[in-house]
């Protein structure tokens, strides 16, 4: 996933976020954060981007909101956030989870 930006006030830092909800609710079943993966504020040029690379995601099947956000070095201050801007629909047969981890059932005798 890849975020880019354009910097258009005198900011040298700032931190980046992703997160995922469910349509319909709002618990985050993803939220992930520069500071978070133990990156401090990110120095910014005037333009750029920066990615973030998940290995894998077992979501359950449904429909999810992808919200992602540019902060200042110590949150306080929002440069830019898009909230439920993107749906993210994940195909499958559901149950009433979260997660859909890979799995497999073994009966013993």
């Amino acid at each position: 996933m890849t975020v880019a930006y354009r910097r258009d006030a005198p900011v040298t830092q700032a931190n980046f976020s992703v997160s995922l909800r469910r349509v319909g609710g709002d618990v985050k079943v993803l939220d992930l954060t520069t500071e978070a993966s133990g990156a401090a504020a990110v120095p910014l040029s005037d333009n750029g981007s920066i990615s973030v690379a998940i290995d894998r995601l077992d979501l359950e099947p449904g429909t999810y909101w992808l919200d992602a956000g540019i902060y200042s070095k110590d949150w306080e201050v929002p440069y830019d956030y898009h909230w439920d801007a993107w749906r993210v629909h994940v195909l499958g047969i559901g149950t009433s989870g979260i997660l859909q981890p890979p799995h497999a059932w073994r009966l013993d005798d």
